[in-house]
């Protein structure tokens, strides 16, 4: 069992974003512009998420979107990675346009194969995200008119275009005529035999009539047996907790979610890649439930509870993290910077003292707001370490359900790599262990605790 290495090289680190409206619609070509963007701008993926049957227009809805909003948080994430910014978001309403505060506020940049490298805090990428979303708009609006003007032309014909025979009322059937393309050119309408029995079940409603299939008594027989399988089937499955403990926070080392797969003699963790509409496989091999959901269990019910093993790797990434590239520090010179031009302009009579002040007030706001990132010196392992300790003390004699809910709630990913475990987030630590940095306190569980360190991997 071991916690892999803290990385910390100069590359800027990404998320890939890649989505699909419909099944039909290729990931291909989305992979290939945002492996592209990713080469030219040399940057490295952390992450993908793919959002299968999500539209433009719901995507700030999606699970997976809202947890790539979270991550836009982190100080190692740069920003996104997308083959166009209509991959991102897709306005229907002006308020969708809000998606861009996400990267103003954290100091996020947008990396799209189309329009490039994007960073709507400045000028440039705020006119160029805004008309940029505003075309993405207008085509899909232009698209949906196109579609309901020719749906409403065939219908005109006479041919049923919305759908297979579920949409059709019952008793009515569509016989459609196809040319050699597979379109339809043509067709016939028919009744089924379930229109005369509809035809009669009218006549005996107009007449008084009832038209009973089986006796009252025989009816309410039935509705106990009904009622009594679906008491029994309720219980069974309260009675039979989902297997699987690290299901939503187990990762493959290629950064795609590993999902549940039944075997008829035993269960696996397989990585997303392997399933063939998300190929191609990256490769990894298959992981017993048991061996992975034990090495879990240990590590966060004995390991995670030793000082002599916690306490080295939080020393160890916060010396590390010393190195790192202080992302809090830049934004604060690019906002002190954007303030003198602002200075300037007014001196040279570019702006006048009203616009000056309204600009001056908002620019010294978010500079107010801004957080320093956490000083690696005022961090105190042995604070982290018993915060730590006390989120998962008792943690093995929990029940299945509640071991579950407590690694969802207190831990964001569990890579796994050649059968070891090679790292581990957590989501963070009580806001009561808050570390003193400078005169403001920060609180660890705003930003994720990475316990990470270099050790022979150990496997199953």
């Amino acid at each position: 069992m071991v916690l892999g290495e803290f990385m910390n090289d100069k590359k800027r680190r990404v998320i890939s974003l890649l989505r699909v409206c419909t099944d039909q619609q290729d990931l291909a070509r989305q992979r290939t512009g945002v492996a592209r963007v990713i080469a030219s701008h040399g940057l490295e993926a952390v992450r993908v998420i793919e959002l299968d049957g999500v539209s433009g227009r719901h995507v700030q809805a999606d699970p997976q979107f809202k947890t790539l909003v979270r991550d836009l948080e982190r100080p190692d994430v740069a920003g996104v990675a997308v083959s166009a910014l209509d991959r991102l978001f897709r306005p229907d309403h002006f308020s969708d346009f809000g998606v861009l505060d996400v990267f103003r506020r954290a100091g996020k940049l947008i990396f799209s194969a189309k329009e490039g490298e994007l960073d709507p805090a400045t000028d440039a990428g705020f006119m160029m995200s805004l008309m940029s979303g505003a075309q993405a708009a207008k085509e899909w609006r232009e698209l949906r008119r196109l579609t309901l003007q020719g749906k409403a032309e065939k219908r005109a014909d006479g041919l049923h275009i919305d759908g297979g025979p579920q949409t059709l009322p019952r008793g009515v059937e569509f016989i459609p005529e196809r040319n050699k393309q597979g379109r339809i050119v043509g067709g016939e309408w028919r009744y089924t035999e379930d229109a005369a029995r509809i035809v009669q079940a009218f006549d005996l409603l107009f007449e008084r009539r009832s038209w009973p299939l089986i006796s009252p008594s025989r009816w309410s027989e039935a509705q106990v047996l009904i009622a009594g399988k679906r008491r029994s089937w309720l219980q069974t499955r309260r009675a039979e907790p989902a297997p699987f403990l690290c299901l939503g926070i187990a990762r493959c080392g290629c950064g795609r979610p590993l999902y549940s797969n039944h075997r008829p003699a035993v269960c696996y963790y397989s990585c997303k890649s392997r399933m063939r509409r998300y190929g191609p496989s990256c490769g990894a091999r298959n992981v017993r439930r048991e061996a992975l959901d034990t090495a879990v269990e240990r590590l966060f019910s004995a390991q995670i509870l030793d000082a002599a093993f916690l306490i080295p790797l939080l020393q160890r990434a916060i010396r590390q993290t010393v190195a790192a590239q202080p992302v809090h520090s830049r934004e604060r010179e690019r906002l002190e910077a954007k303030r003198r031009r602002v200075l300037d302009n007014f001196e040279d009579g570019y702006l006048s003292r009203t616009e000056r002040d309204e600009k001056v007030r908002a620019l010294d706001a978010e500079l107010a707001r801004l957080q320093p990132a956490v000083a690696p010196a005022s961090l105190d392992a042995e604070k982290l370490a018993r915060a730590i300790v006390r989120l998962f003390a008792g943690f093995a004699r929990l029940p299945f359900r509640e071991r579950r809910d407590r690694l969802r709630a207190r831990v964001r990913e569990v890579i796994v790599e050649d059968h070891a475990i090679t790292g581990v987030t957590l989501a963070g630590t009580p806001p009561e262990d808050g570390v003193t940095t400078g005169a403001k306190t920060c609180k660890p569980s705003k930003s994720p605790c990475l316990l990470q360190r270099r050790a022979q991997a150990s496997t199953w």
